[in-house]
């Protein structure tokens, strides 16, 4: 989840970098950052939902819920073992 954060933060600033770059090479002060801003955030937004979404699916192979929410509890093998297949 830290990983998803810094990945945010670099992506909207790396969409205002650009933007205050292109402000300083063609002379549109405020807008080029503005714009880079946003797209910045775009752009973080969707990775932060893809990742979310990739981190939930991962999570939900190792525990899996069957959309309950919750861990489903051990079951009994045939050895009256618990196992959590």
């Amino acid at each position: 989840m830290a990983g998803l954060g810094m990945e945010v933060s670099f992506q909207v600033a790396a969409g205002a970098l650009l933007g205050w770059g292109f402000d300083q090479w063609r002379g549109t002060s405020p807008k080029g950052m503005l714009t880079g801003s946003l797209i910045g955030i775009v752009v973080a937004m969707w990775s932060l939902i893809r990742g979310a979404l990739k981190l939930n699916r991962m999570l939900d192979e190792q525990h899996p819920t069957k959309g309950r929410g919750r861990p489903l509890p051990p079951e009994e093998d045939d050895n009256g073992d618990w196992t959590n297949d």
